[in-house]
């Protein structure tokens, strides 16, 4: 009986290890990396804006540069009833894309006269190397 609970079973020896992983965490380097601590950051961001009135639709794109890649983005706009239809990375482009809709002029549904700005980012990382945020 007293064996019994000396000897852990191999459910608790994998949850330990596990457990170490955990707190030990699992990051490793690749030969010749060094860490100076000096690195600076490598990703760009890249702007563009669409104005919008009533009525209108308007497509906004940033693109990255070559080399580089989108892999996230995002809007800030003006109006109070303007409807982003999408706002995403381009597949098989290098760019963030929005499209803006401004709805009519309508006094009964409570949306005035308005013209509204809407800017968008795409976050750019350059391909084949680590993203290095700053």
């Amino acid at each position: 009986m007293l064996r019994s609970l000396l000897k852990p079973s191999p459910a608790l020896v994998l949850a330990l290890v596990a457990l170490l992983f955990a707190i030990g965490g699992t990051a490793f380097a690749l030969p010749g990396a060094t860490s100076s601590g000096t690195a600076k950051p490598n990703v760009k961001g890249v702007t563009d804006s669409v104005t919008v009135t009533n009525g209108q639709t308007g497509i906004a794109k940033a693109t990255c540069p070559a080399g580089y890649q989108v892999f996230g983005g995002g809007y800030v706009g003006t109006g109070r009833h303007t409807v982003i239809t999408i706002a995403a990375p381009t597949r098989g482009d290098r760019s963030y894309t929005l499209n803006a809709y401004e709805p009519p002029k309508n006094i009964y549904g409570g949306i005035v006269e308005e013209t509204a700005n809407v800017k968008i980012v795409a976050f750019c990382a350059p391909i084949g190397k680590p993203l290095i945020m700053g």
